[in-house]
């Protein structure tokens, strides 16, 4: 079977395993993998070898490619190798001697609870958007949410103290706790828009909002707000952090964000050590 046959297959089998922006992005990181090896003459799974691995990787660095995205780009080939070994169309493992790229720890921008309070009021709630985005945003800060997990809810999905996450990261669901705030807002865009089956949250035409105009969306507010670097993903991050920062076990955090491995959820308390330290040097009377 060629490469391009084997990316179908892989594709195929993508759709059955993993939520949508998985699948999108593992695809176009593999279809320019294999584009990648076109010019090598190497167009069948079974002439695959490490180099061509350790080539592919060090050609995306090159060009510019950061850490956080030669480890995507090493996953996406890892998780395609072992399909393609499952399947019987290569029989050596290539990626057994291929290093790892070196994962640069970056601590996540977290904002205070007072400027989360701040983004949250500075939101016009007198028209029915407004009110949309406030529903949002809260929800996105009271339950840790993936902005692909809020764009992808359904009103089904919300119930009176809890969400369902019917396909979080890997297509794990999951079931997170609500904050009664979160609920108010959610509650008061479904009665103010009628809607009360679908899609929670729409855009125009009653599509589902996109990833890139919620993005679009807390950019703005953040920027009336006077808030440096927030993104979506910030209000994940201060969710956990503050959690933790307010005696939160570690592993509901890691429920509750639907991390796979604690490892992910620990970056959060060096934060909070960096905190302490901050804290420390401010108070103590022999500073």
């Amino acid at each position: 079977m060629s490469l391009t046959e084997s990316l179908q297959s892989f594709h195929d089998y993508l759709v059955m395993s993993y939520s949508k922006p998985t699948q999108t992005s593992y695809y176009r990181h593999i279809r320019f993998f294999v584009e990648f090896l076109a010019p090598k003459k190497v167009t069948r799974a079974s002439q695959l070898r490490p180099k061509h691995i350790n080539e592919y990787l060090t050609f995306k660095k090159t060009e510019g490619s950061k850490p956080a995205s030669l480890m995507q780009y090493y996953s996406c080939l890892k998780s395609f190798c072992g399909y393609l070994r499952k399947m019987k169309l290569m029989s050596v493992d290539v990626m057994e001697s291929v290093s790892m790229p070196k994962k640069v720890q970056k601590v996540p921008n977290v904002p205070t609870p007072q400027q989360v309070t701040k983004l949250l009021e500075i939101i016009p709630v007198h028209k029915e958007r407004g009110v949309r985005d406030r529903a949002m945003l809260e929800l996105l800060y009271s339950s840790g949410l993936r902005v692909s997990e809020l764009c992808d809810l359904c009103v089904e999905d919300v119930e009176e103290k809890q969400v369902k996450i019917k396909c979080g990261k890997g297509g794990r669901p999951r079931t997170v706790p609500l904050t009664s705030s979160a609920l108010l807002w959610i509650n008061r865009y479904i009665d103010v828009t009628g809607r009360y089956q679908g899609p929670l949250f729409v855009a125009t035409w009653n599509k589902p909002i996109t990833r890139q105009r919620v993005n679009s969306l807390v950019t703005s507010y953040a920027k009336q707000a006077k808030i440096p670097k927030l993104s979506p993903h910030s209000l994940r991050h201060a969710c956990a952090t503050h959690l933790l920062e307010s005696g939160a076990d570690i592993r509901m955090i890691q429920e509750l964000l639907g991390h796979a491995c604690i490892a992910s959820t620990q970056i959060y308390t060096s934060l909070t050590s960096e905190k302490i330290q901050t804290m420390f040097q401010e108070f103590h009377p022999r500073k």
